[in-house]
């Protein structure tokens, strides 16, 4: 199932209908997952765009683990004082923590200053929706994908833009960043996926493979290995170097939403569609594990810092982590009988975060499976989050253009509750 400028474009099956969902794997993701991973309002910017804050203190609330305190930074994307917020369609947060930038069905990027929450840029180069972000490892660039069929270089100090990526015959659907900052790939609606060289903007060869809409698009930690995940089932493996197709991953028998590297450069996770993840060698191209115990699609996939542990999402609700290595599930969270319609790892997987459509944002700690904190948000139903690199703030977006920014407090006993973030 791709959610594509509110369209359905591949189908579940006709027993099982869920709302699309967010999702966020980390580091390099659409979704961010994204995502990849942004609009958040206050008061004028170096930018000279002014925007509208708001702090809502609400009511306090005991959450399993410790209290939650529902005080938060409330901000709004939209172009100026006298527009419609729009809906936010990705959110990202740089690696340095300093900034989040958020897309739209607005056509704007906007750069947000991660700690105060005030505007810093409004970058309107684009001429259709937002579908993702990636920032440059030094935070010091960002770039963006649309439905322009561009993808867009900007100064993160400047709002500039840098460079244009044209290239693309639809869509720019998801993106990526190299960890060594030396190159950007980009898939799309088109069935393509394109790698960048980052700094000149030209085009590299990579070899053509393509036959549906690619969905994901990740690079290796050292950066020689890049991947795409797409709706004809399949995951492929290139080399950065020479742009030759090292392997095709076949095994799902659904669209593969999700993919994720673990930190030995070898293997590679994938979630799909038909209910199950599986753990790959990416250059020998062989399965090692395959985890098919969902009733629901695998929407977000991530190893933990030291790659022995796997979490994954599904639209059923259920959460998991397992042995990477054996496939031994070692924990698994229930976010009971509500819809699941956001979920994100923190970038070092201690932390998992998921949204409710009741409205309620729930914080465990991956290591022992406990809720530590809940949230509740005050808007509409949260579609986007993000966990700050440091994993002490969480950041949440809606379809009605709202964000909101809270600060997880941790205790001396582990217990961690949600505290006001002072502008």
């Amino acid at each position: 199932m791709l959610r594509h400028d509110g369209r359905l474009f591949a189908q579940s099956s006709a027993a099982e209908q869920v709302a699309p969902m967010s999702i966020d794997e980390a580091p390099s993701s659409r979704l961010s997952t994204a995502p990849a991973d942004r609009s958040y309002d206050t008061t004028g910017g170096p930018s000279g765009s002014s925007g509208d804050m708001s702090i809502d203190g609400l009511n306090d609330q005991e959450g399993p683990g410790g209290t939650g305190t529902d005080a938060i930074i409330k901000l709004e994307h939209r172009r100026d004082d006298d527009s419609e917020a729009a809906s936010v369609t990705v959110l990202a947060y740089s690696p340095d923590g300093r900034y989040i930038a958020s897309g739209g069905d607005d056509a704007l990027v906007i750069i947000w200053d991660a700690k105060t929450g005030h505007r810093l840029h409004t970058c309107n180069e684009h001429s259709d929706t937002v579908y993702c972000l990636a920032f440059s490892p030094d935070s010091r660039k960002l770039v963006s994908g649309s439905g322009d069929r561009l993808a867009i270089i900007y100064d993160v100090q400047t709002g500039h833009a840098h460079e244009t990526l044209a290239g693309h015959a639809d869509t720019v659907y998801s993106v990526a960043w190299s960890r060594n900052g030396a190159f950007i790939a980009t898939g799309s609606v088109d069935t393509t996926v394109k790698l960048w060289d980052a700094d000149s903007g030209q085009e590299r060869p990579l070899a053509s493979d393509y036959s549906a809409i690619v969905l994901a698009v990740a690079f290796s930690p050292d950066s020689r290995r890049l991947v795409s995940s797409s709706a004809d089932y399949c995951t492929r493996v290139w080399s950065v170097q020479d742009g030759i197709l090292l392997n095709v991953l076949r095994g799902h028998q659904g669209i593969v939403n999700a993919l994720a590297y673990a930190p030995d450069n070898r293997r590679l996770v994938t979630g799909a569609d038909d209910g199950s993840a599986c753990i790959w060698d990416a250059d020998m191209g062989l399965e090692l594990i395959e985890l098919r115990e969902r009733s629901g699609s695998v929407w977000a996939v991530a190893f933990s810092s030291d790659g022995r542990r796997l979490l994954s999402a599904a639209s059923d609700g259920s959460i998991r982590i397992h042995d990477s290595y054996g496939g031994e599930k070692i924990h698994e969270i229930d976010a009971g009988d509500r819809l699941v319609t956001a979920v994100a790892f923190s970038p070092d997987g201690a932390l998992i975060c998921a949204s409710s459509a009741d409205n309620t944002i729930r914080v465990w700690d991956a290591n022992t499976a406990t809720q530590v904190a809940t949230l509740t948000s005050p808007s509409e139903q949260v579609t986007h989050l993000k966990v700050s690199p440091d994993a002490m703030r969480v950041v949440s977006s809606s379809d009605d253009g709202l964000m909101h920014i809270w600060e997880l407090d941790i205790a001396d006993d582990g217990n961690q509750g949600a505290t006001l973030v002072e502008a």
